[in-house]
């Protein structure tokens, strides 16, 4: 089976568990970046994901690409890095 798992369910069990998993979570919105460049190099992946292409395409053209890294929990890919903070 698949199982999706949004951003906010992965930030909350690491806040609540913080102390016993001994890591933090990070938001690489980087991944934001590389998405951007592909929709607008990979012609394929431009089709497949018509919506976010679209989307990008259009702000690329009004130079407002930074607008979507404000809302990076809105975009339906996420690029999560777990930094440990202690020596458990």
């Amino acid at each position: 089976s698949l199982n999706f798992v949004k951003k906010s369910e992965v930030a909350r069990v690491c806040q609540e568990k913080h102390s016993q998993l001994g890591f933090q979570m990070h938001d690489d919105i980087s991944i934001i970046n590389h998405m951007i460049e592909r929709v607008s190099a990979d012609a394929e992946f431009r089709k497949r994901q018509s919506i976010l292409g679209r989307l990008a395409t259009v702000l690329m053209a009004l130079g407002m690409l930074n607008l979507i890294k404000k809302f990076p929990n809105f975009l339906p890919y996420m690029k999560l890095a777990f930094r440990k903070t202690n020596g458990l």
